[in-house]
């Protein structure tokens, strides 16, 4: 038995990448298969939840409840959004590939990356990408797509990839 029961939380699917450093990689990996709800009344929680594991279940067609996946959460206020990971996709995928790297002034260093996704689905899938920066000190310097800086260390892209499609993502950064 669970130490909290929330049988009618909803959630929308959502593909995660986190990629951490500059490389390339000669296969494509699998994105993290990730549900993101809000904690929240409206939701069907909206409880401060305690750290620890988080074990989610969905209805199969029968109305049956089946076991998905678990995942740890830190302690999480009422009002969060939580993205929990059940798995590795097999069809939505992600290769880097790093295109060059320059030695700069002051210790400076600048990569720039192409990220390829393809998604062997027959629906359209949204893919969240982050891209850790090696240093504190860094600045994204162009990007084939808008992204997000929501930390010291980070960059977010929210990639919409086709069905049975593909989608690039291109960017440069410098750090040091």
């Amino acid at each position: 038995n669970g130490f909290i029961d929330a049988p009618n939380v909803q959630a929308k699917k959502l593909y995660v990448v986190n990629a951490n450093g500059y490389g390339s990689s000669p296969d494509a990996q699998g994105a993290l298969v990730a549900l993101r709800f809000q904690n929240s009344a409206a939701a069907g929680l909206g409880r401060a939840l305690p750290k620890g594991v988080l074990r989610l279940y969905a209805r199969d067609s029968q109305g049956k409840s089946q076991f998905i996946g678990e995942d740890s959460i830190e302690h999480t206020p009422e009002g969060s959004d939580i993205a929990a990971k059940v798995g590795t996709a097999f069809d939505v995928t992600w290769k880097p590939t790093l295109e060059s790297r320059e030695n700069g002034v002051f210790n400076t260093t600048t990569s720039r990356m192409r990220y390829e996704f393809r998604n062997a689905r027959n629906t359209a899938v949204t893919l969240l990408f982050r891209q850790d920066a090696q240093n504190v000190v860094s600045k994204l310097l162009e990007a084939s797509q808008p992204a997000k800086h929501p930390d010291a260390t980070g960059y977010e892209w929210t990639m919409a990839i086709p069905a049975n499609g593909s989608a690039t993502l291109t960017f440069a950064i410098r750090e040091g």
